[in-house]
């Protein structure tokens, strides 16, 4: 009961009993059903796997593997063969014929280093795959894919002789009459129907198709134009089957499967204006009661639905996060259902990455061990491929070998597995590109490789890649996943094979169970239940030292894009209509950056909780101010985006901390022993704050604020900033357009499409972080700014030494709304609009 993830096993009641209750029994019961594999070898089971010794093949386990089945071990058999674990196979084969029904065939069992299948084997036969045969796409892995025809879906069959080549049957030969572009394959659960995404030509967009294993009953069941009305690209892609997800449809039904795929069609941006944005969505799998899930300003990728472990029925995905200094890929999570009841996290979380130098993870799919499967590489590679890795994601944060010593955690082990080092995630890989790893039942790959050497981020290239399959092992000392054997299962000469899945039985990954969203309320709840909390994680990720709570966090912002607001023109602007050439410029700001607001800003509760009723289906982000209302602290970059009705909660009270955090994230105070606590009363502690009742009594809750309207607070440079600069600096003879003090001109005449101060402000120089002379204008950080600096006539984080007072003091000096307003302007992304509407 001391884990931090929930309790696997129940303890018994009465100490030296073996006696459970019938409550207990139950819960230990559903938890261990997250831990067995219905769809592999049932020996990959966590529940088995992590018990077995290494050598035998066993998975990595923190409390070691030895112990649960060591008089097998000693006697120098294999411990999989023990008694112990045969009647834990025979529970494992009850619970496939219960889910799959008891007709269902044992889960095939592929051949280790051959797509053969031998007629003599014992296990079943290698599953048939299906996989995309034809030139690959040069796109990043957050860009919508170009047009490239030439490509279908083949399903490959075993054969019962190992001599005997494969011999690829073409699926979607008849679904077009001139080449096409058709990607991402993914299999129904009953194993029958393969969902992928074709273009048909320029002017369509990739939309989602269904067609049987057989190649027979083509389904369209999207329809977008290549183009939106605002000439942003259209693209539906990464398509899966999934589970219910709570959905009901308007005639009660409520279909066991469904589809869920990531589309760009509402054609906005990212919070990175130059980048458009991706969002989840989910239908029935004849098309209909089309559903978006997600609403952030990050694009969301590649979703893969869990089934084992903790976090078993969420769907993972990789998002563009921004981040100190850049943006990486970082994978997420979150249950379909949103249903706390049956999932201990069930909003949108960081489920690995963010703690990692920049990079991204991209396309994780899961081993029948719980393990996953990843992609290494960024997003300047435009092969969405690089590094092969495996993760572990119950190891938590990762850490540097040198730093592994520090660990605030217990048993440390490394969460991440390289098993391809010898290639690179972007740029000249010597081993070339690994790309679409995909899990077989019995715990090996198939993965496609181009060997190398080869540059990554050449559009130029024509990657050929073959199938490959590899076998795992894992090291003892090191506790980390390496391929153990690697052999060829396709390789055609002039066709690159990509994509390839298998065709296997499975049940759902989660059962049914209700939605706590709905699609009527305009509002959700936003429950955070500890600002400094969060803030503290944030500013030191890793588990390797102890950290702080901020005693100086007098007010917490919700900032969210102004387009929430109303449209926002971010027409491009060329790089050499700017004063200082800026790349990536638009009407609306010089930065790129997406302009924002606040949509309030007000002081956290005593034990730094905030809880309010916030508009459904808009993305927020919120910054920790101090009393000046400036920010400081860790810069929170998690973008929270509610479903109507849903109580979303974020961030934990440091009383719970110890329990429920510290095993992935480390100590708060840096001390191992602080790891493993007494499990807190969550009733009283964890939920109960003072945002959301008054004197810590649920028998006296609060009325929690609605933020609407009445709460924004808009900065805009022309109407609010300008006019401040014009009277108080330009006017005052200081930095008029003529021989202005410090080179730094701020009038309000007009340039080609901005005004003369707002393009000083944005000038280069190394006044203030990110290249910047005055102002962070892309780190959204007033405290990193130099003219933040000389407003508040105090010292904060600029590289620029403050200087002499400004205004000087014989002239008018700020008052502290324009003082405020300056700061927020900065803050609010620097941007030259920051009002809805015509940028001009």
């Amino acid at each position: 009961s001391l884990m931090f993830g929930g309790a696997l096993i129940h303890p018994p009641p009465l100490p030296g009993t073996h006696a459970l209750s019938r409550h207990d029994l139950r819960e230990t019961y559903v938890e261990m059903q997250r831990n067995i594999t219905l769809w592999g070898d049932p020996k990959q089971s966590r529940l088995i796997a992590k018990v077995v010794p290494v050598e035998f093949g066993g998975i990595p386990h923190k409390g070691g593997n030895d112990v649960f089945l060591a008089a097998e071990i000693g006697n120098g058999s294999d411990p999989r063969d023990s008694k112990l674990v045969a009647q834990i196979l025979d529970w494992i084969a009850a619970e496939r014929a219960s889910a799959l029904g008891a007709g269902a065939p044992p889960a095939p069992l592929g051949q280790p280093g051959s797509i053969q299948a031998t007629a003599k084997s014992t296990s079943a036969a290698f599953p048939t795959l299906v996989a995309v045969g034809g030139p690959l796409p040069a796109a990043g892995p957050f860009e919508v894919q170009p047009f490239t025809p030439g490509t279908d879906l083949y399903r490959l069959d075993p054969t019962t002789d190992p001599a005997a080549p494969v011999q690829p049957v073409n699926l979607t030969a008849g679904a077009h009459t001139k080449p096409a572009d058709i990607r991402d394959p993914a299999v129904s659960h009953d194993g029958k129907t393969v969902v992928f995404s074709m273009r048909k030509s320029a002017a369509d967009a990739h939309n989602i198709y269904t067609i049987g294993l057989d190649g027979t009953e083509l389904k369209q069941l999207t329809f977008d134009k290549a183009k939106a009305k605002n000439g942003r690209a259209i693209g539906n892609f990464g398509p899966i089957f999934g589970p219910n997800g709570g959905f009901v449809a308007d005639d009660g039904s409520k279909p066991a499967e469904r589809i869920y795929y990531s589309s760009t069609r509402a054609a906005d941006l990212s919070d990175a204006a130059s980048v458009q944005n991706a969002d989840l969505y989910a239908m029935d799998t004849d098309g209909k009661h089309t559903e978006r899930l997600s609403f952030t300003v990050v694009p969301e990728v590649a979703p893969h639905f869990l089934s084992s472990g903790e976090f078993s029925g969420t769907m993972a995905y990789t998002i563009k996060r921004s981040a100190e200094g850049g943006y990486k890929g970082v994978i997420f999570r979150f249950p379909i259902c949103h249903n706390a009841a049956h999932h201990i996290q069930p909003e949108a979380h960081p489920h690995f990455g963010i703690s990692e130098p920049q990079q991204v993870f991209y396309g994780l799919k899961e081993l029948p061990d719980g393990r996953a499967a990843v992609l290494l590489l960024d997003e300047h590679n435009v092969w969405r491929g690089g590094q092969l890795a495996t993760l572990e994601r119950q190891f938590a944060v990762e850490l540097p070998d040198f730093d592994v010593p520090k660990a605030t955690l217990p048993n440390f082990r490394h969460a991440l597995s390289v098993l391809t080092p010898n290639a690179q995630r972007t740029g000249k890989s010597p081993d070339g590109l690994w790309r679409d790893a995909t899990p077989l039942p019995d715990g090996s790959l198939v993965v496609a490789h181009a060997p190398g050497p080869m540059d990554l981020t050449d559009r130029s290239l024509s990657p050929r890649t073959k199938l490959l399959h590899l076998t795992l092992k894992s090291d003892r000392v090191t506790h980390r996943a390496m391929i153990a054997s690697t052999v060829v299962l396709l390789d055609t000469p002039k066709m690159a094979w990509s994509q390839p899945v298998a065709a296997v039985l499975r049940p759902s990954e989660d059962p049914p169970h209700e939605r706590v969203w709905n699609e009527t309320d305009a509002t959700s709840q936003l429950i955070h239940s500890g600002v400094r909390v969060i803030e503290a994680l944030i500013a030191q990720l890793p588990p390797s030292s102890g950290r702080t709570l901020r005693d100086d966090i007098a007010y917490v912002r919700a900032v969210v894009p102004l387009s929430i607001a109303g449209p926002v023109d971010h027409t491009p602007v060329p790089a050499k209509q700017t004063r200082h050439n800026m790349a990536g410029a638009t009407r609306a700001a010089l930065t790129g950056r997406m302009p924002l607001f606040a949509a309030m800003e007000v002081p956290p509760a005593h034990d730094g909780s905030l809880a309010a009723e916030i508009p459904a289906k808009v993305p927020v982000r919120v910054v920790t101010l101090d009393k000046d209302r400036v920010a400081v602290g860790a810069l929170q970059h998690h973008w929270y985006a509610t479903m109507p009705g849903e109580r979303f909660p974020v961030g934990i009270p440091m009383t719970s901390y110890g329990a429920r955090c510290a095993g992935c994230h480390g100590a708060m105070d840096g001390k191992q022993a602080s790891v493993l606590q007494a499990p807190t009363d969550f009733i009283t502690q964890a939920s109960v704050t003072a945002s959301r009742y008054d004197k810590a009594d649920r028998r006296l809750p609060k009325t929690l604020p609605i933020i609407d309207s009445s709460f924004f607070v808009l900065v805009d440079f022309r109407t609010d900033v300008q006019p401040i600069l014009s009277k108080k600096c330009a006017n005052s003879g200081c930095h008029g357009p003529n021989k202005p003090a410090g080179g730094l001109s701020l009038s309000p005449q007009k340039t080609a499409h901005y005004t003369d101060a707002y393009e000083s402000l944005l000038a280069p120089g190394q006044g203030s972080a990110g290249g910047f002379a005055y102002v962070d204008a892309k780190g959204y950080r007033a405290r990193r700014s130099f003219l933040a600096e000389k407003v508040m006539q105090r010292e904060y984080d600029a590289p620029r030494a403050m200087t002499h007072q400004c205004p000087p003091q014989s002239a008018p000096q700020l008052t502290a709304d324009e003082r405020l307003t300056i700061l927020r302007w900065i803050e609010f992304g620097a941007a030259f609009v920051g009002v809805p509407g015509a940028s001009k």
